[in-house]
């Protein structure tokens, strides 16, 4: 906010407000997103300069927020957002992979291959492995990701391609669950 560029990436004051934006814009994640066939997600207000500078206000430089922050410029029912049920005891098994390929052409693939059927359970009678990405839906309907016919699920794969004005192209990701978009930015 001060303008003034951080000393290294590394540096902690950056990193904390890296992480803090993160936040902010995890929060809009869990209190907006969904299929947009579905529901109404306000992209231009959640984009606006207006929104991005409430969200930084709420930010202290001298301390960490506990965990996400609340909304910000909207309503939400905050009994709808309860935390996403985590693996079943135990650690929970890799199963997300990243891989990209540019051909000599210049044409590019970035993508996130996941959703490994070892750590799933098998429905008792029908044979069927659910998808794993399932854990990343809430079970109530009216939460933007509930689970519903013909939704599409909010999940964490998000490989990306970066292309400059040049058409010369980067392809960027990694796997890691939340942690991705972490990781992309640095």
């Amino acid at each position: 906010r001060s303008g003034a560029r951080p000393a290294a990436f590394d540096d902690a004051d950056w990193v904390h407000l890296v992480l803090e934006v993160l936040k902010g814009a995890f929060a809009d994640r869990e209190f907006r997103y969904g299929d947009p066939a579905f529901v109404d997600v306000g992209l231009e207000q959640l984009l606006s300069a207006r929104h991005a500078d409430a969200r930084l206000a709420l930010i202290d430089p001298a301390r960490a927020s506990p965990g996400l922050p609340g909304p910000v410029g909207y309503e939400v029912d905050l009994a709808l957002h309860l935390p996403a049920p985590g693996p079943l005891g135990g650690s929970r098994p890799r199963d997300t992979s990243y891989v990209c390929v540019i051909d000599a052409e210049g044409r590019a693939f970035s993508a996130t291959p996941s959703d490994g059927s070892y750590a799933c359970p098998v429905i008792p009678g029908l044979g069927i492995v659910p998808s794993e990405r399932g854990m990343q839906s809430r079970p109530d309907p009216r939460h933007p990701s509930g689970v519903a016919p013909g939704k599409r699920p909010r999940l964490t794969p998000n490989p990306a391609l970066a292309v400059r004005d040049d058409g010369s192209v980067l392809a960027i990701g990694c796997p890691g669950g939340d942690m991705q978009v972490q990781a992309m930015l640095q």
